[in-house]
């Protein structure tokens, strides 16, 4: 689960987070599925390598905290594998409200925030984003109204996986047929490339 910058910006940043709170538990099994309060707490990736975009191959490391029925989470990307914080590009911030069925689990994004860490991600982000102001180092937040169809699209309802194995959380692997958009439309298979570990 990664952000990148592309044409297709929108699909990955729903194909990405979005995703993340769009995921249910089950049973009480380390090896499959876990109980609805096993995925509470907070989890956290290492520096995971997205190169589903041939143009843009990024790394990120991501940190998701699952409250109740609340769900938080960073993620910062980066240009170059390590991710070091000199590396970074820009960090996107989640807030959802969720629900867990088995392993589906609803969500409906409430904020949205994204902080550009270079100069050429504040210009990125200018031509994606025209009626926001974007700084360096300055988190803007996307309301449903911004970003032309971004805005009003990233906050629908999303439809996702979340299962524990061998204690790890695995959010849903989405593709442009299975985006999530819909319960038809729900990840069938989990991101293995993205496992988080409970802090």
């Amino acid at each position: 689960m990664t952000f990148r910058i592309s044409n297709a910006f929108a699909v990955s940043l729903l194909a990405t987070f979005v995703t993340l709170p769009l995921q249910g538990c089950s049973k009480d099994d380390d090896s499959s599925a876990a109980s609805a309060s096993a995925e509470q707490g907070t989890w956290e990736t290492g520096c995971v390598k997205d190169d589903s975009d041939s143009e843009n191959i990024v790394y990120s490391k991501s940190v998701v905290t699952l409250s109740g029925s609340n769900f938080s989470g960073v993620s910062n990307s980066f240009s170059k594998a390590g991710c070091a914080a000199t590396d970074a590009t820009y960090v996107v911030q989640l807030e959802s409200t969720y629900t867990l069925n088995g392993t589906a689990m609803d969500s409906t994004p409430t904020k949205l925030a994204i902080t550009p860490k270079s100069d050429a991600q504040v210009t990125e982000w200018k031509s994606l984003c025209t009626d926001l102001t974007w700084k360096k180092d300055t988190a803007t937040e996307v309301k449903t109204t911004s970003c032309g169809d971004l805005g009003k699209t990233f906050f629908e309802k999303d439809y996702g996986l979340l299962e524990i194995k061998d204690g790890k959380l695995y959010f849903g692997k989405t593709t442009q047929e299975l985006d999530g958009t819909t319960a038809a439309k729900r990840s069938k298979e989990l991101d293995t490339d993205s496992p988080y570990t409970k802090k």
